[in-house]
């Protein structure tokens, strides 16, 4: 294991890019809360939809920060560095998996599954976003020979069958099979939020004198489609035998 290249563990290409327009689309759900702020004036109907959509945005951009921003790790041999600090993984106490949820207000953002190594009083997380954490993983079962093979693990399959939600980071051996969900969802979802964006605002308007903004409307309709989107794909997720499996 010494002889080993050493490897780095931090947020690899798919990461990064679904990070950037995870960013984007907060962003824009922020713009258009403000701007049904703006136009909302006593409209309390308004006022709440506009302060949700800049709540969910605003949520959306800090927990992508608390997700994304962690240290890169670099593991050379059977030792693990987080900057200077270097130790051994024959001296971990404990290796646990733990799912993490950034988010506050949006149940539609998914928990991210992480390691979580103790060394006894500290303890570093590898979150399965970062590239090599399946390198790490082989590397602690050398030291802990009774640790079950990632492979083998309920909860790994589970975050890798959301890998359409979260970016993680998918090794070699693992093949996952995308099934998109039929175009009828997505239109039937967003049609229905549209339809009730603009009953929204003929009552808003014959009650209060002030509409929903169409930016709003529009919003809500493709936000659904997004949503329904993620929800309904699915994703097959087959591991080749270890016999299979590269040196």
């Amino acid at each position: 294991m010494n002889n080993r290249a050493s490897v780095w563990l931090r947020p690899g290409r798919e990461a990064s890019s679904r990070s950037r327009i995870q960013a984007l689309e907060a962003l824009l759900l922020v713009g258009i809360g403000v701007a049904a702020l703006r136009a909302a004036g006593q409209n309390p109907l308004q006022l709440g939809l506009g302060w949700l959509m800049a709540a969910g945005g605003l949520d959306a951009l800090v927990g992508l920060a608390r997700a994304r921003w962690k240290p890169a790790l670099e593991l050379r041999g059977a030792r693990l560095c987080r900057g200077r600090d270097c130790r051994d993984l024959g001296a971990v106490r404990g290796v646990a998996l733990s799912w993490y949820d950034p988010y506050l207000l949006r149940p539609d953002l998914l928990a991210e599954l992480r390691i979580v190594l103790d060394w006894g009083g500290d303890r570093w997380i590898v979150p399965l976003t970062h590239d090599n954490w399946d390198v790490l993983w082989e590397a602690l079962r050398e030291k802990r020979p009774k640790m079950l093979p990632w492979w083998c693990t309920e909860a790994v399959h589970e975050a890798l069958a959301q890998t359409h939600e979260v970016p993680y980071h998918v090794p070699l051996q693992v093949s996952t099979d995308v099934e998109d969900p039929p175009k009828w969802v997505l239109w039937l979802s967003g049609g229905v939020a549209f339809l009730a964006g603009l009953v929204l605002n003929d009552f808003t308007s014959a009650r209060w004198g002030t509409a929903i903004p169409d930016p709003a409307v529009y919003g809500a309709g493709g936000l659904a489609a997004q949503l329904a989107n993620r929800k309904f794909k699915k994703i097959r997720v087959a591991v080749r035998p270890r016999r299979e499996r590269a040196p």
